[in-house]
């Protein structure tokens, strides 16, 4: 309830947010996480409405229930490889979320952890989906969002409990998150997560499709 906080930096020796750390820090807007923090606590960041982004590094292994629950401005979210587990309610009221990648290694994710109706794109990393429960996604979000998953998955995804809920699948996607530069001849289309078609020259975090049909998700430099 600091009201007036705006950027945390937290040190490199922390390995645990613990539950309710910053809990209703609306004014928050910046948070670094350092890569020794391996779990994010139950409300860690719950109605932090202020924050705009955040890194999650890849040291975590799991992020709490509710963890980043109502943090409205957030509008994309990168689960990293490392993140085996998703809480309930992790991500559940971002109203701002257009965008979730969701990291090769999870192996749980909690009721309602993306019940959010404002999500465009899904993408999962992960090559063997398991059961989840119907709610992990709003209706809109299983109705509306693509969910972009690996090569040679689709059907294992369209069998799987809760993810063939999905009314748009598309495959194609690597499951790792590739850091290249591309080749100015190269003829390719660079997309935001989120879909949406990007300017020349635009860099970072995107969808690109080259000219052979295929898409991958990469860094651009």
């Amino acid at each position: 309830n600091c009201k007036g906080l705006k950027s945390v930096t937290i040190g490199n020796s922390v390995t645990w947010i613990g539950d309710y750390a910053f809990y209703d820090c609306d004014g928050l807007t910046s948070v670094t996480i350092p890569n020794s923090v391996t779990s994010i606590g139950d409300y860690a960041f719950y109605d932090c409405d202020g924050l705009t982004s955040v890194t999650i590094p890849n040291s975590v292994t799991s992020i709490g229930s509710s963890a980043f629950s109502g943090c409205s401005g957030l509008t994309s979210v990168t689960i990293p490889n490392s993140v085996t587990s998703i809480g309930s309610s992790a991500f559940s009221g971002c109203k701002g979320l257009t965008a979730v990648t969701i990291g090769n290694s999870v192996t749980s994710i909690g009721e309602y952890a993306f019940d959010s109706d404002n999500l465009a794109t899904v993408v999962s990393l992960i090559e063997n989906p398991f059961k989840i429960n119907s709610n992990v996604f709003s209706q809109n979000t299983l109705m509306n969002a693509t969910l972009c998953v690996p090569t040679g998955t689709k059907d294992k995804y369209k069998a799987t409990e809760g993810w063939k809920n999905f009314v748009f699948i598309e495959e194609g996607y690597d499951t790792d998150i590739r850091t290249i530069q591309i080749d100015a001849t190269c003829k390719s289309s660079q997309y935001t997560l989120d879909g949406k078609k990007c300017v020349e020259g635009k860099k970072g975090l995107m969808l690109v499709r080259y000219s052979d049909g295929t898409v991958k998700k990469v860094i651009v430099k």
